[in-house]
């Protein structure tokens, strides 16, 4: 993909990482603990929940502690290939969080057609390989967004509807995310157990 193409979708995207511990899950059902882990990744896009996505990041450096929050792929080295790094970050993240909002299908690039149809959009990427990867995949509806359906998703996105979600209202904030910190916590020591 051209770098100026790349940029454009990488400024539109972004992923924050939290680091936790010492394991990851991999794709072997159900979800085998093994080999480094570092953390929960959040995957959306600036379009749709942006504001959402810096505020759970937020919550989740208060909960978790700021020193162990890094933000998308600053420590990414000049001349990286984006996708071999992503690709070798999903392979230690534990959980991605899908922030999913009323627009995350809708969003188009400069011909009108859908983004997450592109094969160089990097949302669909980050997804994809963390489903590929085995990285537990966590959909997050925002403000009752329904979850998509199957026909709606390319066929690498797939097997995101069967993923177990839990949802996240701006009118239930407080409430939501401390589910969602408990729920992960559970995960983390699990993972820390194993």
């Amino acid at each position: 993909m051209p770098l100026d193409s790349r940029e454009g979708v990488a400024e539109k995207s972004r992923t924050h990482f939290l680091s936790f511990g010492s394991r990851h899950w991999t794709s072997d059902a159900p979800y085998r603990k093994q080999g480094p882990m570092t953390g929960i990744c959040i995957s959306y896009r600036r379009e749709d929940t942006h504001a959402v996505a810096g505020r759970l990041f937020d919550d989740l450096a208060d909960a978790f502690g700021r020193e162990r929050v890094s933000i998308d792929f600053d420590d990414m080295p000049l001349g990286e290939d984006f996708s071999s790094y992503t690709e070798r970050k999903l392979r230690e993240t534990t959980v991605l969080l899908v922030l999913i909002g009323p627009r995350w299908l809708a969003v188009t690039d400069a011909e009108g057609a859908r983004r997450i149809d592109r094969m160089d959009d990097l949302v669909r990427f980050e997804i994809a390989t963390a489903l590929r990867v085995g990285v537990l995949v966590v959909p997050v509806l925002v403000d009752d967004t329904p979850f998509p359906q199957a026909e709606q998703l390319p066929g690498d996105l797939g097997a995101l509807i069967r993923r177990q979600g839990i949802n996240l209202s701006s009118h239930r904030w407080r409430a939501d995310v401390a589910r969602l910190v408990q729920q992960l916590e559970r995960l983390i020591g699990a993972a820390q157990r194993g």
